[in-house]
């Protein structure tokens, strides 16, 4: 059985964590604008740059006091507006960031802050349960007025997704509404509004906001306030068993008694302070500006013809387009954001007629153009592209003589304004092409693949934030249900120059496993179509192996699927109650598989180190197995080597689309110990842009 790693210090938070890292990345950032402005000495004065610089080498030995008044420094205000822009606004979220761990009481002092609330301990006012009723069936009064303005094809798939029979049911018993059975229908409404229209949007938030309000005091009505005190007393002594004695089982008793509080909307400031101990991020992915600009970024140097019919005058000949797409990450705390850049320059060379009249021109069109794209929890955003282009010609040679010369001369400006807008145009088209190339199927699987089928089965991640700095796009998750712990101690450093890293906590895919296999029986082809649906592909141990004796697996409904991290050895189990191989069914049974990160000829591979561990799901050293459990086991180490293989491949892989052309990405670092896995790819060299290459500027068109 997996232990949830849950190490517990008596000081502050490690020092080395990825809050710190980001105040030494956002320093850096306001470091190097302040050098490039003449009035950067005194900024630096006013921001206390070098006591910033002296509380981060003290690490969690910082002054709080004084790390405070540096956050207030960095804080805006009308008379300060400059501080709204970056790098600062960035570096104010992470120095108040970093300023909320080291203000943060110690992991020895938790069961005594448990023990002081418990001793003042009330129920929150809050309105009655009438009352959020009422709120809640208004709620759904609206939601059944926007449902009418839908195809009755669409209406009926919308309903049937978001129970809305079933939820009408429970709204009409009596005397109130299953909490639970409300609950599990409320999950559907959680962050469901992207996917509807704009209009829609609000009316489901509103819906989701009434469920979860009606969830919440469902549960409190059925609490006392001698309720509220049972569970902090028995959380604190929980919390101190846990200190003394750190298990998977005491982890899993501390878990249990914060998803009652936190199911009820409890004493939210404590359940804040020990999450930043025991429920920390568990996922962290970094994509450096270099890989995403090598399948977004392009060049381009093309000739084109020319035939088109501009205000009653027909042109043809050839432009010669040089231009240029860039992308840059814009530092951001709140999410991330992407800003691409068009420019270009058409040389045109065209021969123009118009009732007899003939000429020859010659001209430039400068072209820039820019789009930025949001990404956050809920998905991406975007607005269309803006673009401008400035048109100048020169008329080479004509036929035109007299009052004609005039006339020609007149068109052509209004034929440069002509060119200008359809210039502009073509540049916000590419913008919108481009960036839906680059994002767009990443919008379709994130939104269709992975946030509607994990929020089905209430598996979407407790926290999910994305993030930008100048060079990293950053992802950290904390894949958790109310009940669950997740990471009690910080993430592997990030190594510098790595373009592509994970770095994941064992219980990310404990706690994952939960909602999406305990106690679920599946069919070797359910299992099949489940892995397809996520990963696109079905690895070959998944495979169905003999149709004629199908198998299936009931999943332990606690610790379906657990995994290990520790000293470079990786230890995945598989618990289940029961198997059944076409009709015979077979006993519960646990079965593990060791492998050990290592580098080979073939690169990095995780190896098997032992035969599969096979036993009876309760099995305890030194009992007895008959020879009955020997035959079961040969007949599920056959089936089970093919899903655990003797070598698992991590050393390279390519990532398609438009970054197929780079090649396979290949392991720059590693490391799986204190229960994170930690694996940092690099492009491989050469490779282009080059690692040096600068991200193309906004440029407006009127700055020659």
């Amino acid at each position: 059985m997996l232990s949830i790693v849950l190490t517990v210090a008596g000081t502050r938070p490690s020092e080395a964590g990825p809050v710190e890292d980001d105040v030494r990345r956002a320093h850096a950032a306001v470091d190097r604008v302040l050098a490039d402005d003449g009035i950067g000495n005194d900024w630096r004065k006013y921001l206390a740059i070098e006591q910033l610089e002296q509380q981060l080498n003290l690490g969690d030995q910082a002054n709080v006091r004084i790390v405070r008044g540096i956050r207030d420094r960095f804080a805006y205000d009308d008379e300060a507006k400059i501080l709204k822009r970056s790098p600062y606004r960035p570096a104010y979220h992470a120095i108040e960031a970093w300023l909320a761990r080291l203000e943060l009481p110690r992991s020895v002092e938790l069961p005594d802050l448990v023990r002081h609330a418990a001793d003042i301990a009330t129920l929150p006012a809050t309105p009655s349960v009438r009352q959020t009723l009422a709120q809640l069936r208004r709620a759904v009064d609206q939601m059944d007025t926007y449902f009418d303005h839908f195809g009755s094809e669409e209406q009926k798939d919308w309903r049937t997704y978001l129970h809305w029979t079933d939820m009408k049911t429970l709204l009409a018993a009596a005397p109130q509404p299953n909490a639970e059975a409300l609950y599990a229908i409320a999950r559907r409404y959680e962050g469901a509004a992207p996917l509807f229209r704009e209009s829609g949007a609000k009316t489901i938030e509103n819906m989701a906001v009434a469920l979860r309000l009606a969830v919440r005091d469902l549960r409190r009505a059925e609490t006392t306030g001698a309720d509220l005190k049972e569970h902090l007393l028995a959380l604190a002594n929980r919390l101190q068993t846990h200190l003394d004695h750190p298990t998977a089982a005491t982890a899993e008793a501390v878990g249990e008694q914060l998803g009652w509080l936190r199911d009820r909307d409890l004493n939210h400031s404590l359940l804040k302070v020990i999450d930043a101990h025991y429920r920390r991020e568990n996922l962290y992915i970094n994509v450096s500006r270099r890989l995403a600009a090598a399948g977004i970024e392009f060049t381009e140097d093309v000739k084109s013809p020319i035939d088109v019919e501009i205000r009653g005058t027909y042109f043809r000949g050839e432009n010669q387009t040089r231009g240029a797409l860039g992308m840059q990450w814009v530092p951001n705390y709140e999410n991330a954001l992407v800003h691409f850049v068009y420019q270009a320059t058409v040389a045109t060379n065209a021969y123009g007629s118009d009732s007899g009249v003939t000429f020859h021109s010659q001209g430039t069109v400068r072209v820039a153009g820019e789009k930025q794209v949001t990404l956050d929890d809920t998905g991406l955003r975007w607005k269309s592209a803006a673009a401008q282009a400035i048109h100048e010609s020169d008329i080479i040679d004509t036929n035109a003589d007299g009052r004609e010369i005039g006339y020609v001369y007149d068109e052509k400006s209004l034929t440069e304004r002509a060119v200008e807008r359809l210039a502009a145009a073509d540049a916000r088209a590419t913008l919108d092409r481009r960036a839906d190339d680059a994002f767009g199927a990443a919008q379709k699987f994130l939104m269709y693949k992975m946030r509607i089928p994990l929020m089905k089965q209430n598996a979407f991640p407790a926290q999910l934030e994305m993030r930008t700095s100048e060079n990293n796009m950053m992802l950290t998750a904390t894949q958790a249900t109310p009940c669950q712990m997740a990471a009690a101690t910080d993430p592997p450093d990030l190594p510098p120059g790595s373009d592509l890293s994970f770095r994941m906590h064992a219980s990310t895919i404990t706690n994952l496993a939960v909602p999406l296999f305990g106690g679920r029986t599946m069919t070797e082809p359910e299992i099949e179509t489940f892995v397809d649906d996520y990963l696109g592909f079905v690895p070959t141990g998944l495979q169905t192996t003999d149709a004629s004796r199908p198998w299936s697996v009931t999943f332990e409904r606690q610790h379906p699927i657990t995994l290990q991290l520790d000293d470079g050895i990786l230890t995945v189990q598989l618990r289940a109650d029961r198997f059944h191989v076409g009709e015979k069914e077979y006993p519960a049974m646990r079965i593990a598989a060791r492998y050990q990160l290592a580098v080979g000829k073939e690169g990095l591979a995780g190896v098997r180190q032992t035969p599969l561990e096979i036993l009876p799901k309760e099995y305890q050293a030194g009992q007895r197995l008959g020879a009955r459990f020997s035959t079961f086991r040969t007949i599920f180490r056959k089936r089970f080597d093919r899903v655990f293989p003797e070598s698992i491949p991590l050393d390279r892989f390519r990532l398609g689309g438009n970054w197929n052309w780079v090649g396979d990405i290949e392991i720059d670092n590693f490391s799986a110990d204190d229960g994170w896995l930690a694996l940092h790819y690099r492009l491989p060299t050469p490779a282009w842009p080059p690692a040096d290459a600068q991200p193309a500027e906004p440029r407006r068109l009127d700055a020659k």
